[in-house]
Parts: C-alpha cells; sequence; structure tokens
C-alpha cells in the first residue's frame, strides 16, 4: 500500500519511523504503558510492517493479561516464527536500548495515528480523482462516498484523535478573546434570535449547540422558528430549513403575509386586491435574494440530512439549520422493533453531532405530552418519546401562554441553558397572524396597513 502511494504519486509517504520505534520500545520499558494508548493507535497504524508485527504481539500480550517485556516480546516472536521476519533479536533490543521511559508515550502515539490517517485520505483520493473523472457517475453520490470516506478514516480508524491540554487552552483562550472582541463592539457571540432578552440569557444561536424549541400543538412553534430564521438572514446568514410539515410554498406564504402585512387566510384564499397584490410582489423582490434553503421533500432520514448539511457546510451556505420537526424525521435503521424513543433519541444525537461536527448551530423544533396541559408552566420531562432530547439539547425553550395574570400573555420560557441560567421567562408579542414577533408590544403591527412601504434590506423586512 504504502510503495503503491510513492509510484502513483511520486511522493514518500507521511511516516515518523523514529518514533514509531520509540513508542514500541516504550511499550516494553513500563508495565501500562499499553493501556495508555490502546485506544489512540492499533497495528495498521504503523508505517513499517516489522512495526506492525511487534505491536501485533505486544497487543496480544497485553490481551492475555502476561507481562511485556523485551523477553516476553522476544519469545512470543519466536514461537509465532516471526522473530527472524522483522530482524532478529537485535531489533527488540535496539527498540528498547533508545528509550529511557514511556513519559511521552500518549503524545507520540497521536503522532502515529494522525500521520496513518494522512496516509489513508492519500489512498483515497486516488478513489476519488478516478470518480470525479467519471462523467457517468453522479456527483451527489460520489462527494457522499468521499464524505463517508473522510468521516470513517477520521473517526472509525481505530484511532480516537483528541486534542493535548496545550491546544485545550489555546483554543479556549482564543474563543475568549474572541467573544471580547464582539462584545465591546455590541454585537452576539451567536446568531441573534430578535429578542433582546433571549439573546442576554442565551448568547444568541451559537457554533456547535443544539437548541430545542418544543410546545403543544397549536402553540406556535413553526412560527416562531420562521421569526428565528428571519433573524438570522437579517444578518446575512445562510439558513437551511428542513420542513416536514409544510411545504415550502406555504412557508413562502407565511414569508410573504409576514413582510406585506397581507392577512395570510386572504394570501390562502385568494382575496387579494389589487393593493395588496402590489404589496406582495414588493415583498417577493424584498425576499428574493435572500439567503434561506427549504427543503420539503427528497430528505427524509437523518442521515440524509447531515450529509445535506455537509455539504452545504462545506460551501459556506450554512450557517443556521432548523428542523421542523424530530417527531417526523426518520432513521435509517431497518429494525422495525425499534421504539419511538428510541427513534428520537438516535436523530436527537444526530443532529448535535451535526451542530458540533460543521460548526453551526442547530434548532430544531418538538412535541410535548399531554401532561403539559396539566401544568401551568411547561417542564423537562413534557418532552415527548425520549429523554435523550433533554440531554442532547444544549437550550431547550418551550413557549407558552400564561393565564395566570387573566391576559394569557404569550412567553417563551428558557427550561434549559447549559451555558447559562435557566428556569425564567421572557414576554413575547405576536401579531393576531401570529407571523411577526417582538419582545416590545410597541413593535407589533396588528392590523394589515395597505399604505405600508416595502423596500428591501429595511430593518424590519422578513
Amino acid at each position: 500500500m504504502n510503495s503503491k502511494i510513492k509510484n502513483e504519486l511520486g511522493l514518500i509517504p507521511p511516516q515518523a519511523l523514529e518514533v514509531e520505534a520509540a513508542v514500541l520500545g516504550a511499550l516494553m520499558l513500563e508495565a501500562d504503558a499499553f493501556r495508555k494508548i490502546s485506544g489512540i493507535i492499533k497495528a495498521e497504524s504503523f508505517y513499517l510492517d516489522t512495526h506492525r508485527i511487534i505491536f501485533e504481539v505486544i497487543k496480544s500480550l497485553s490481551d492475555l493479561n502476561r507481562p511485556i517485556d523485551l523477553i516476553t516480546v522476544t519469545q512470543s516472536l519466536h514461537d509465532k516464527n516471526q522473530l527472524d521476519k522483522i530482524g532478529g533479536p537485535l531489533v527488540i533490543t535496539q527498540l528498547t536500548s533508545h528509550v529511557a521511559s514511556a513519559a511521552h508515550i500518549e503524545y507520540h502515539a497521536y503522532i502515529i495515528a494522525q500521520l496513518s490517517m494522512r496516509r489513508q485520505l492519500i489512498r483515497e483520493s486516488s478513489h476519488f480523482i478516478a470518480s470525479l473523472c467519471d462523467n457517468d457517475a453522479e456527483l451527489d453520490e460520489v462527494v457522499d462516498i468521499m464524505k463517508y470516506s473522510i468521516d470513517g478514516i477520521m473517526n472509525g480508524s481505530g484511532a480516537i484523535i483528541g486534542k493535548l491540554q496545550p491546544q485545550i487552552l489555546s483554543e479556549a483562550l482564543t474563543e475568549i478573546k474572541e467573544a471580547c472582541r464582539i462584545h465591546k463592539s455590541g454585537g452576539l457571540p451567536g446568531i441573534s434570535t430578535g429578542f433582546k432578552m433571549l439573546d442576554f440569557s442565551i448568547g444568541g444561536w451559537r457554533r456547535g449547540t443544539l437548541a430545542i424549541v418544543a410546545a403543544r400543538t397549536g402553540i406556535g412553534k413553526t412560527s416562531l422558528a420562521m421569526h428565528f430564521l428571519k433573524e438570522a438572514v437579517k444578518l446575512d446568514k445562510h439558513v437551511v430549513l428542513y420542513s416536514f410539515e409544510m411545504t415550502a410554498s406555504k412557508l413562502g406564504q407565511f414569508m410573504l403575509s409576514a413582510l406585506s402585512g397581507v392577512n395570510r387566510t386572504v394570501l390562502r384564499d385568494g382575496w387579494t386586491s389589487p393593493e395588496e397584490l402590489d404589496l406582495i410582489n414588493k415583498a417577493v423582490k424584498a425576499l428574493e435574494n435572500q439567503k434561506i434553503r427549504i427543503v420539503d421533500s427528497g430528505l427524509s432520514t437523518i442521515d440524509q440530512i447531515s450529509r445535506d448539511v455537509a455539504r452545504s457546510s462545506m460551501k459556506g451556505e450554512c450557517d443556521l439549520v432548523i428542523v421542523d420537526y424530530i417527531g417526523l424525521v426518520k432513521t435509517s435503521s431497518s429494525n422495525i422493533y425499534m421504539s419511538n424513543a428510541d427513534r428520537i433519541a438516535e436523530i436527537s444525537g444526530t443532529l448535535k453531532q451535526i451542530s458540533m461536527s460543521n460548526n453551526i448551530p442547530v434548532l430544531c423544533l418538538a412535541q410535548l405530552n399531554r401532561e403539559a396541559e396539566k401544568f401551568e408552566e411547561p417542564q423537562l420531562h413534557h418532552l415527548r418519546d425520549s429523554g435523550a432530547i433533554e440531554q442532547d439539547a444544549d437550550i431547550v425553550l418551550m413557549p407558552f401562554y400564561d393565564e395566570k395574570t387573566g391576559t394569557k400573555q404569550f412567553k417563551l420560557k428558557i427550561a434549559k441553558n447549559r451555558d447559562g441560567g435557566s428556569g425564567s421567562s421572557i414576554d413575547i408579542f405576536p401579531n393576531d397572524q401570529f407571523n411577526v414577533f417582538s419582545d416590545k408590544p410597541d413593535n407589533i403591527q396588528v392590523n394589515y396597513n395597505p399604505n405600508r412601504n416595502i423596500e428591501p434590506g429595511e430593518d424590519n423586512a422578513f
């Protein structure tokens, strides 16, 4: 394999023979050394066949709970008729003679693992190039294969490549400094929600986070999601919405109604006057160049969504993902006996992985069970089907009507906030059509205004 890379590309594959020798020598010096690196590298991670054979023998001794040292490794190689193949006892002796201890064995193992992945990526890239040069191959299929291959190498190659403490601290410090810079400029670490108190509490939609908006049927989850979409595109963000409840056309009508001020029922039933049609046409012009992509068909499983997000993210065309809603998303599992709770758990876990692997916020809608109707405020245990949603989510928001004051005030409860306070609720003021929201009652346009002007880019444009 390694010679094949060299022959095809004219380059020497990535390797570090001295590091490989140091790791093997250290494994024979300290009793617990193998335990430190067993989850980082495997035999295939080594470049030299000789080193692979020696590592396999060391691993077999560890599996049998036998001592690992120069004598036992040499004897085991002899018993397996492999001692001459690796160059004799002198090779084993040389490995241990150049190493004083196993102090840095984990760091050295990470180097070996990373170089191994580089070699695997080089090998796979030749297959990708051949596929891309084949005009008969479907591009989407080739891209999917590439992604799966790369994911398999990075995540399933037997080496768990983590980050060492200096790198972790450096990245944390960089994030803190960036947050300070954004704060001084009056900005937010994440994408604004459009509600000042909510932004203050959660910092906006932050990268790598999974947020859940959960409520009973008819409360207005989709309407809130469309509000969050609007606020994101106002900031010139790319938003991808996966809709399993409403068609893209219906959501388009929702946006046009919100921007034009024309009643949603009027749009639905075709009662529009010439003046209203003029407002709608202006709204179309204001919306047509905004960075919104709505997927309402073709992608039904969570794995398909994951691949689609990865493709969009690689193109720089995905800053926020919205899924409406989790209960209608399917898994790729063929297990007909999978419970609904297990299905939801798999989907919520994958949504969290999508947010982290693509470094974007993911917003997903969810249902509450009937028990929520018996309480004045919804609780986390009212999440339908699976407690996994609560565990996977970084933020859980629960819209509800507060009837304690007799005014039926619409509120948004921060039920969970991994990086801040939770349990509080903020007042939200929707218009009569439930397509425009504000945290200030004076900012809501309640009635249709036929004289309202709409210009692309204005602050209150959708």
